[in-house]
């Protein structure tokens, strides 16, 4: 049985406080540690045959997006890192609606009652099985290695070498549509029709949070938190929440339309907002910033991660794929040692004593020193500077990185001996 736990509503959006996009905001050094890199950008967008729908990084490096209404008749396309796109013909993907990787390095499609297999070296030979609580919304792998979507008053189970024999776990009232593996080893549920957030165990036993309106697209991002849109609510907003903590709502401009959402390499989650023309992005502490530079009435939808820092996003209304480039993992702080003992170190009564001070001009750093022999591993624990040690005679290397934002940037070293 299903478990309430009511959500809270806390306003935080940068972008309302600031009224600057995020470009902006890296440039006056708003983004901490990212702003010593290049500045996401809209690089390009390159023209399908029909509208994008749902978009996924596939196991060969591209990225692979359904089609419908297709000038061509295709129902599957994909786009290589360099923009070339290259569209089938697929009859047995027609009306398709989610689509993921799966653990066995094919691509799943949800239909209405069915689920679709192909292999990305042959996108027209495909493996259908009728299914029929599957919905026909998102599909994901769940931390069981099962494939996993919402239905209809169900959440279905999927084993993909064996997809004829799903389990379906009932939620009474549920009407989902984005789902997710969260960090916690559960699967999390948008649930559109229910207003509010499922959080099931493998075994189909669950809780929920109830929301004010109903969410579309979710995202799991890092230390067990998921990230929800909420795109038809009075107030448009997007959802952050860590099980058994109360979400946090971050406003969103009124009407902007957040559907998809993912989590990206710079540590946030990015959404598709149709009809601000643009994309959010939201850190894990609920800072909320923009990107544009879509073509004008565009209608981003869904978007996906790619290789190196990049986003591919479905634009609807031009009948176009998006590629953001510069997503690219924040560098972490730097650290400096300030005092360090010489390299050579006589000890007295059998020990030395050395000392070792560091900084770092990243402000709230936080610092982790290791000292070990040389032929060890480093290990790290928390530390602050000056830290003082004594040593036995022996070869030794001190090492001291900082982490600010969730990052951590590369070590600080010193090698010295101890003569006995």
């Amino acid at each position: 049985m299903g478990a309430s736990i009511r959500g809270c509503r806390y306003i935080a959006d940068m972008r309302h406080r600031f009224g600057v996009s995020l470009v902006v905001l890296i440039a006056l050094g708003l983004l901490g540690s990212a702003s010593a890199q290049a500045a996401p950008k809209v690089a390009d967008t390159f023209a399908v045959s029909g509208m994008p729908g749902r978009v996924t990084e596939g196991p060969d490096g591209n990225v692979w997006f359904l089609i419908s209404g297709s000038d061509d008749d295709n129902e599957i396309g994909m786009i290589e890192p360099n923009g070339t796109v290259t569209e089938y013909d697929s009859d047995d993907l027609s009306n398709g609606v989610g689509i993921t990787t799966g653990p066995d390095d094919r691509l799943w499609v949800t239909k209405f009652q069915a689920v679709a297999s192909f292999d990305p070296a042959d996108p027209t030979t495909v493996d259908v099985t009728s299914i029929t609580d599957v919905a026909g919304q998102d599909i994901a792998i769940g931390p069981d290695g099962d494939l996993w979507t919402p239905g209809d008053g169900a959440v279905v189970q999927i084993p993909p070498d064996d997809p004829g024999n799903s389990t379906s776990h009932p939620v009474t009232g549920l009407s989902g549509r984005g789902i997710v593996a969260g960090g916690d080893g559960r699967i999390w549920v948008a649930d559109f029709g229910g207003q509010r957030i499922v959080r099931m165990k493998t075994d189909g036993d669950f809780t929920e949070y109830s929301l004010s309106a109903g969410p579309q697209g979710i995202a799991a991002g890092s230390k067990e938190q998921v990230a929800y849109t909420v795109p038809n609510a009075a107030d448009t907003f997007v959802g952050l929440v860590t099980f058994p903590d109360d979400p946090l709502d971050v406003e969103m401009p009124d009407n902007s339309d957040p559907t998809g959402i993912v989590f990206a390499l710079d540590g946030a989650y990015w959404t598709a907002r149709f009809n601000a023309n643009d994309l959010g992005r939201i850190t894990r502490s609920g800072d909320a910033t923009s990107l544009g530079g879509f073509p004008a009435n565009s209608g981003p939808r869904y978007l996906t991660t790619g290789e190196g820092g990049t986003l591919w996003v479905s634009l609807q209304t031009t009948e176009e794929i998006g590629k953001v480039t510069g997503v690219e993992q924040p560098k972490g702080p730097k650290v400096k040692i300030t005092k360090e003992p010489k390299s050579k170190v006589k000890a007295n009564g059998g020990k030395a004593k050395v000392k070792f001070a560091f900084e770092s001009k990243t402000k709230g750093a936080k610092f982790k020193c290791s000292l070990v022999k040389q032929s060890k591993g480093a290990d790290y624990s928390g530390c602050r500077s000056p830290e003082t040690y004594r040593l036995k005679p022996g070869k030794y290397e001190f090492a001291v990185k900082a982490k600010a934002d969730g990052v951590s940037g590369k070590p600080a070293k010193a090698k010295f001996k101890v003569k006995g």
